[in-house]
């Protein structure tokens, strides 16, 4: 309570988190956690981009495109609004990163 500005935020008010996930992802797993899972996210994003440009689209680039759009959709909330990562509105963010990971899997495969 120190940090806030005391005209706006009295000391008796409770302030459930930080108000941006990736804050909220360091507050809650420390900086190595944090780090991780944000790193986590960038890799997934990097590899559903490059199937999304490398695959044809009826077979799992529009998939994964539609992937990363609603991961990018979650993070872009995520910058005004944190979901903590073990509620069940984080669930989404989870089964997005499951899926662009065997998403990207399948891409790689041999055919």
């Amino acid at each position: 309570h120190h940090f806030y500005t005391p005209l706006l935020i009295t000391p008796e008010e409770y302030i459930p988190h930080a108000h941006n996930v990736v804050l909220q992802l360091g507050l809650d797993l420390g900086l190595p956690g944090g780090l991780a899972v944000l790193g986590l996210i960038v890799q997934v994003l990097w590899r559903l981009l490059r199937v999304g440009w490398r695959v044809a689209p009826p077979a799992g680039g529009t998939l994964a495109l539609g992937i990363a759009a609603g991961l990018l959709g979650f993070l872009s909330y995520g910058l005004t609004d944190a979901i903590a990562p073990t509620a069940r509105g984080a669930l989404v963010l989870w089964i997005f990163l499951g899926l662009g990971a065997a998403l990207d899997r399948l891409a790689r495969a041999p055919q």
